[in-house]
């Protein structure tokens, strides 16, 4: 691959197609998310950490270490085998991480990784037109104005086979594959989630 292959997720309330959040996969092999809102401000980060049989919630106040600026639109990067970092572009990042994902999928179970959240669908900007260079995918996700949507991003082994009822994308890396879900949320306004396992 040559060139930058984008997904958009868009919503569509009936009236109007509206952007919400888009994946690139890049051509080295990494893959970026994040939200199309170019106003959303990640003032904070939800970090859910799993291991050893425990559950926890931590939350980040990234305004306070980083300032308005940097915290304005940043996407999450997966950059294969282990590195995982979340930046605006341009910027230095707010934040980042390990986690050997090969290793982890060599037990064959599937790992989440990010949840994307919208603002209530009625306040998200209509969908204009597609950004010229690369290949780009358009996905519609069917919602009311008023509810809001999310898209979940798992890796999961490379090839694995999954028959499950919903909505599925699989997008293909070198080395795993990335289950894509989405659907109504309760969330109320927009929201980046990261997964995180140590």
């Amino acid at each position: 691959m040559r060139t930058n292959e984008v997904v958009r997720f868009l919503v569509n309330d009936g009236a109007k197609v509206r952007n919400f959040a888009w994946a690139s996969l890049q051509p080295d092999g990494s893959l970026s998310v994040g939200l199309s809102d170019q106003l959303f401000q990640l003032t904070h980060m939800s970090e859910i950490l799993d291991g050893d049989d425990k559950r926890a919630t931590t939350t980040v106040d990234l305004l306070a270490l980083h300032g308005e600026e940097a915290v304005t639109n940043p996407h999450f990067t997966y950059h294969p085998p282990i590195y995982h970092h979340l930046r605006r572009n341009d910027r230095r990042e707010l934040w980042s991480g390990i986690m050997d994902i090969p290793i982890m999928l060599s037990e064959g179970k599937e790992i989440p990784w990010i949840r994307l959240e919208s603002n209530p669908v009625r306040k998200l900007n209509p969908f204009a037109s597609a950004r010229a260079g690369g290949a780009e995918h358009k996905l519609e996700i069917n919602a009311d104005s008023v509810q809001s949507v999310g898209v979940f991003f798992s890796f999961a082994p490379k090839g694995s086979q999954r028959r499950e009822a919903g909505s599925k994308l699989v997008l293909h890396l070198r080395s795993c594959d990335v289950i894509v879900r989405w659907g109504v949320t309760s969330g109320r306004r927009s929201n980046l989630v990261w997964c995180w396992y140590g």
